[in-house]
């Protein structure tokens, strides 16, 4: 076999598969993840038992959005248990997501980018912990594929591409809700991307097909929510709980040097919490309460937080500061320990030299303005959710394809000079 055939493009993204896989699944055979007490787990397990998507058996549930719970229950399905097929399934994910990542690198700069986007993605480990070990790594690969579809639907201006690319964002949405302004943002983008000799009757026709069909992919779970609860429901039943803590007036002095699994430790929950009964209404008091809190914290510390909450979700350094070891059935508390410096320097090595080479790639690019607008939007419109509630730096990890692609730009054009 000749040099050529070897170093062609469908072998090259071939090697990046399988050394994304390989690092993926090794790590996930080394960590071992235990998640049977996760409310995903015990989900799936409720829907095969014929209990429904429930938690308690006796009550339905809308604690989680079911991408994750409906994943799990597929595997248990499958292979009778989910810990071995889900650390495969996850390295199987986490090597088409580095594919995604240099295929997209491919086609908005050049071969050579691509192909350092797809090792960047392989080899940053705080990543790879994080795909081989959480569902984030479906969270992305959704992101990934409906920002590759929405490339060609672009640059072919077919409809035919739009539909798949917002079913894809509406899986990522349905693992994790999160995500839910990006497909409104692309759309928006759509809008004000209209090319001279294009009729923009295209970019409003793109822009509608594509928040409609993303409606229309969630739409399944509001139905559900309806039907059972009474109530159209999109999101998870402990949004505003979160958006409780993460807005409670005494909430700095927990975050972000704990998790804020510890909050109630500090501010005790309200014993009328836990008084109401059922899921939306238990939501719809943490909501009036949330409005209460946000109330005293006035505009002034609003903004304040917010921006105090988005340099967190971006920090160099592992948010929380202390790790967290979980619930103590014991002692009633949520123990956590100080971070070690190996643990921060394995996160923030990597971290500093992506946004470094990031900053470079963006350089680099400055004769594309129009790609560098979206560029932040994209972060932007990723980062607001959590200037909401609270952020820790883990979940930058859905989005570090962003960076990982503007780094290998910034270190193509060093490799090149």
């Amino acid at each position: 076999m000749d040099t050529k055939a070897i170093l062609s493009s469908r072998r090259i993204f071939l090697y990046i598969f399988l050394a994304g896989f390989i690092a993926r699944l090794l790590l996930g055979l080394w960590l071992r993840h235990n998640i049977d007490g996760d409310c995903a787990t015990i989900i799936a397990r409720n829907i095969l038992s014929g209990n429904g998507y429930s938690l308690d058996v006796t009550r339905p549930t809308a604690l989680r959005t079911p991408g994750f719970p409906f994943i799990l229950a597929g595997l248990i399905a499958l292979f009778s248990e989910y810990t071995i097929p889900l650390v495969i399934l996850r390295a199987i994910i986490g090597g088409a997501n580095a594919c995604l990542c240099a295929w997209l690198g491919m086609k908005i700069f050049n071969r050579r980018t691509g192909i350092i986007a797809g090792i960047l993605y392989i080899i940053i480990p705080y990543l790879a912990q994080k795909e081989a070990v959480t569902e984030l790594s479906f969270v992305t690969f959704g992101l990934l594929a409906g920002l590759c579809l929405f490339w060609k639907g672009w640059n072919t201006k077919k409809l035919a591409w739009i539909i798949p690319t917002a079913l894809s964002f509406s899986f990522s949405y349905l693992v994790r809700p999160d995500i839910g302004i990006i497909p409104f943002f692309i759309s928006l983008s759509i809008l004000l991307g209209t090319r001279k000799h294009v009729r923009p009757r295209w970019n409003l026709t793109a822009a509608v097909t594509l928040v409609s069909v993303f409606l229309i992919g969630i739409s399944p779970w509001a139905i559900r929510n309806k039907i059972v609860f009474g109530r159209w429901y999109v999101s998870q039943t402990f949004l505003w709980h979160n958006i409780y803590i993460g807005n409670h007036t005494r909430t700095f002095e927990v975050y972000p040097v704990f998790t804020l699994d510890s909050f109630f430790q500090a501010v005790p929950m309200e014993k009328s919490a836990v008084a109401v009964k059922g899921e939306l209404e238990r939501e719809e008091w943490y909501r009036k309460q949330a409005l209460i809190e946000i109330r005293k914290l006035g505009p002034k510390n609003i903004l304040k937080y917010s921006l105090r909450k988005i340099l967190y979700l971006w920090h160099i350094r592992l948010i929380p500061y202390k790790k967290h070891l979980g619930h103590n059935s014991l002692t009633g508390k949520t123990p956590d320990i100080d971070r070690s410096i190996t643990d921060n320097l394995i996160f923030s090595i990597p971290y500093i030299f992506l946004v470094t080479f990031a900053l470079i790639g963006c350089w680099q690019e400055r004769r594309r303005p129009k790609l560098l607008l979206f560029i932040f939007g994209l972060l932007l419109s990723f980062s607001l959710p959590y200037m909401i509630n609270f952020a820790y730096s883990r979940y930058t990890t859905q989005v570090y394809f962003v960076l990982i692609i503007m780094a290998a730009r910034g270190l193509a054009s060093l490799l090149k000079t």
